[in-house]
This record gives structure tokens, C-alpha cells and sequence, in this order.
């Protein structure tokens, strides 16, 4: 490429590392100093072609090294300037990297566990594929909207964080910060309602599957208030959860507990796809049709 390629188009940038994604190139090492040059043009960008190729990278299964090397440039501080308070920002010992680090990693278990599901059940697989691929907005996949969130889950730990007197960090209510951020996020990409929606949802409820799962046992109550609250959204928070805890691999998280983890979330999933008038969307006793009729209301 020539010199002002990139800077002619900055969008540029995250076109090849589309391609990158897609079709397995390589970037010239001689491109990244020209790209690196032209990333404070981004600005001049607008939100929909960034999110195009965004997106476009997420619904891909080599995600993580595009958006790493995005992140290497320092184009995510440019499209995001949310995650950059998360950078080098310590966890604690549940956690084995840093806040925006585990971003990136959970990303990276978007790309291996959403490219097949062969963790799960034989029996979800293809419905979770199918979930997965269904588009929202033409072009633009569940799958990418998930790994868009698994970037953005952790966003509000940064404002939330406190150190105790015995050194333990806590990050409390960052989820509810977390989705704020995150609104601003979608809205600059130009995402939409129903994927902000999604989006923000997922990042707003991602703690909840990790709540459940410690349950002696799931209720048909506590299924029942999980879907009513995230609706169809339900089996892409319990994703962003699974993928956020394959992430978290510290000296005090317990790898022990993931078999029974996994077999609660697959419950939850079970539940979703194969239950659902049953438990997830049980018929009303009585509407009000029959109230009208009954009683010859108007």
C-alpha cells in the first residue's frame, strides 16, 4: 500500500484486519506504522462504516486476534475510549489479567466456544448455532453481538473498584455502570434499538447466570424471572456469562466448580429451547379476553 492509504480512509485499518479475520491474511509489518499513523483520523469516520467491519470481525471465529492487534494499535482506545481506564488495572486472585485483558480474553473464548459448541450437549449444539446465526439486522449476527458484549462486560469495573483494609478488590455494581458505558458504545456505532438493546442487556445481566449456578437447585420460579427479564436475549447472557468465566482463570477461581457450572447453565439452555411453554413462556391462566367475555365487560 502507499502512504496515504490509510489516511485517505481510515476505515481502512479495520478492513484489513477484517480481512485478517475472514480469510486468514496477514498484515505487511510495513502497513501497521502507516495504520498507527492514520488512527487519529478515525474520528472522521462514521459510526456505521466502524461498525460494519466491527462487527463483521465478532462474527468471525479469529476475532480475538484482529481486535488484539486493534488493541496493539491503539484503535480500540480511539473507537472505545471506555475500556481504556481498564488497562493495566489489577483484579485480584480471581482473576489471572488485568480489567481490559480479561475483555480481550473473553473474546478469545467467544471465537472457541461459540465456533462449534462442542463443550455443550449434543442435543444444543445446533440450536445454540442456529441462535447464533439468526441476524437481528440483516447482515449482522447474534454471534457478533455477543462477542461485542463479552468486550464490553467488564467496561464499568474501573469506576466501581475499591481495595479493602486486607487487600481484597471488589468491583460492586459495576455491571449497572457497565451498561451505561456500554450504551454509549452502541449508540456511537450506530447500533439498532433492538441490538443496543441486546447489547446492554447482556452486560447489564452477566453476573446473573454466575448467581444461579450456585443454587442447590434451579427452581422453576427463578427460570421462569431469568427469561421474563432477558426474554430471547436469555441464552446469549448465559453465552456472555460462560464465556467470562472460561476467561477467569486466577489463583482463588475454583476450575473444580465448572463441570457443575456448565451443567447448570445447560439447564437454563435446556430450558429455552426445549421447555419453553412450559417453563420459560407458560400460557396465561386467564386473559383478558376471557375476564371480558366472562363478565360481558367492554
Amino acid at each position: 500500500c502507499f502512504a496515504g492509504t490509510f489516511e485517505e480512509d481510515p476505515v481502512r485499518i479495520l478492513r484489513a484486519f477484517r480481512f485478517v479475520a475472514q480469510l486468514e491474511f496477514a498484515v505487511d509489518p510495513s502497513a501497521r506504522a502507516l495504520m498507527a499513523r492514520a488512527v487519529p483520523r478515525l474520528s472522521t469516520v462514521s459510526g456505521e462504516r466502524i461498525r460494519d467491519e466491527l462487527l463483521a470481525i465478532f462474527d468471525t471465529d479469529r476475532a480475538h486476534g484482529a481486535v488484539q492487534s486493534l488493541n496493539d494499535l491503539r484503535v480500540l482506545d480511539a473507537l472505545c475510549p471506555e475500556l481504556i481506564p481498564g488497562r493495566g488495572m489489577e483484579q485480584g486472585g480471581f482473576h489471572h489479567l488485568d480489567v481490559l485483558g480479561h475483555e480481550m480474553e473473553t473474546v478469545a473464548q467467544a471465537d472457541r466456544i461459540l465456533s462449534d459448541f462442542a463443550e455443550f450437549s449434543e442435543a444444543l449444539r445446533e440450536p445454540l448455532a442456529r441462535y447464533c446465526r439468526e441476524q437481528l439486522v440483516e447482515r449482522r449476527s447474534r454471534k457478533s453481538l455477543i462477542k461485542l458484549a463479552g468486550l464490553l462486560h467488564d467496561v464499568g469495573k474501573p469506576a466501581r473498584r475499591t481495595v479493602e483494609p486486607d487487600g481484597e478488590i471488589w468491583f460492586l455494581g459495576h455491571e449497572e455502570t457497565g451498561e451505561g458505558l456500554a450504551a454509549g458504545v452502541v449508540e456511537r456505532l450506530r447500533l439498532s434499538n433492538r441490538e443496543s438493546s441486546m447489547v446492554c442487556r447482556l452486560v447489564r445481566h452477566h453476573l446473573r447466570p454466575g448467581f444461579l449456578s450456585r443454587e442447590p437447585q434451579l427452581t422453576r420460579r427463578a427460570v421462569y424471572r431469568f427469561f421474563k427479564d432477558l426474554d430471547d436475549d436469555g441464552p446469549g447472557c448465559l453465552l456472555t456469562w460462560w464465556t467470562d468465566r472460561m476467561a477467569t482463570r486466577g489463583p482463588m477461581s475454583r476450575l473444580d466448580q465448572l463441570d457443575q457450572q456448565r451443567g447448570r447453565l445447560e439447564e437454563l439452555l435446556n430450558a429455552y429451547f426445549f421447555k419453553a411453554e412450559d417453563v420459560v413462556k407458560p400460557p396465561r391462566l386467564v386473559d383478558g379476553r376471557q375476564l371480558m367475555q366472562t363478565f360481558r365487560l367492554p
